[in-house]
């Protein structure tokens, strides 16, 4: 495991994204809140831990948990040389206040200056030879990959980055946490030879050449809403421009799901409460099966996912975004665009982190469900939504069986 040498006690209110990950009530590594439901850190960090992973969230001191959450399950983009990149989802959801945040990651256009500084923090061993019971974080230049490679003789990858300088650097038991520049999260703690030394380097995993897949992750598929919560009662609240002020609530006491396999992201669920409808709550109609919606057509997407500043909105938002022929989003996604999925967006325009499942609208008529995509409202990558006319009538069985 790597950790912090020549750096500063701080506190968490100030790197509120930063958790312990403890194997057998020790500290075994360190990662980052990415959403609610999910963490990054080291693959290593999963590959070698034979036993289960706990998290501790929202503490300046490892050994003092503000919240303790439960791993169950850990994604590994594979932990073969120079992809050294795990995200774990956690049972009990993180509840976001002033020691516990999501942090903002680079995008796969991001990219990084030789000399940038860059904060990286943890509860690794210090110069003393011992962990620190409190957080610690150091400033650390990003150094130039092809310096650094002759001091590891070649095996810096363009998946890396470098960073540190005599003295400071991470270390072990470190692994995992976050290499932040700018609030935004750069790099994840993987390797290095000693720490803080004359010669060698940390080594970080670059964020930005695994965003694509992060995203992948993160935004699977709305079936996935259902899925993977289903130990967990869902709750919906309606008639309401404030999705933390419910006009009403309704407790869910089934959920039907056409299945969660790639392309096919749709969910029903059943509500105890029946909605009373009045000016804020109405159904919405459907697609019909077999509707065609025209290339260029302007649509509205609905949520209160994540913005252009990286933080869920408290307000309901709306953007309209142009439908995108398949053909061409086909192109950027390899193929993977099956006839039961609409692509639309544009640069800046799109749905994001926590939009999943929302609606996708034309003239008052759904037409698709929010499901997946790369990023939010890049150029290249238009959000991908479930067609509702593709899945019309397996709908209709599920309300009117």
């Amino acid at each position: 495991m790597v950790n912090i040498v020549g750096g500063d006690s701080v506190d968490i209110k100030h790197f509120p994204y930063q958790v312990a990950i403890i194997k057998l009530e020790k500290l075994w590594c360190s990662g980052s809140i990415i959403s609610q439901a999910f963490t990054l850190t080291a693959a290593h960090c999963v590959i070698y831990a034979s036993s289960p992973l706990t998290i501790h969230a929202g503490t300046t001191f490892w050994a003092k948990p503000g919240s303790v959450h439960q791993v169950d399950r850990n994604i590994t983009y594979g932990f073969e040389k120079y992809t050294d990149v795990a995200i774990l989802h956690v049972i009990e959801p993180f509840i976001f206040d002033e020691t516990r945040r999501a942090i903002p990651l680079f995008k796969i256009e991001d990219t990084i200056k030789v000399g940038t500084m860059a904060i990286v923090s943890g509860w690794g061993i210090t110069e003393t030879g011992e962990l620190s019971d409190n957080l610690r974080a150091v400033e650390v230049p990003i150094v130039d990959r092809q310096a650094c490679n002759i001091s590891y003789s070649g095996i810096i990858s363009d998946s890396e980055l470098c960073a540190g300088s005599t003295g400071k650097d991470s270390c072990t038991y470190d692994s995992g946490g976050p290499l932040v520049i700018d609030g935004r999260q750069a790099g994840i703690v993987s390797m290095g030879s000693g720490c803080g030394g004359p010669i060698y380097r940390g080594i970080y995993a670059d964020i930005a050449f695994f965003s694509e897949w992060i995203t992948r992750q993160l935004s699977n598929n709305a079936a996935h809403c259902v899925l993977e919560t289903l130990d967990i009662s869902l709750i919906i609240h309606a008639g309401t421009s404030f999705w933390a002020k419910p006009g009403s609530i309704h407790h869910v006491e089934s959920s039907t799901t056409y299945g969660a396999s790639e392309n096919v992201d749709v969910a029903v669920l059943r509500v105890t409460e029946p909605f009373v409808f009045d000016k804020k709550r109405q159904p919405i109609r459907l697609s019909p099966s077999g509707g065609v919606i025209k290339p260029f057509t302007i649509a509205t997407v609905v949520g209160w996912g994540s913005t252009e500043k990286f933080e869920v909105s408290d307000v309901l938002l709306a953007v309209d975004v142009p439908i995108i022929d398949r053909r061409l989003c086909n192109i950027s996604y390899h193929g993977n665009i099956a006839i039961s999925e609409i692509c639309a967006g544009s640069t800046h325009k799109d749905s994001c982190r926590g939009d999943s499942g929302g609606p996708l609208l034309v003239k008052g008529i759904q037409i698709g469900i929010i499901s997946t995509g790369i990023g939010c409202g890049l150029t290249a990558f238009p959000g991908i939504y479930a067609d509702v006319s593709y899945f019309h009538d397996w709908i209709m069985q599920q309300i009117y069986p």
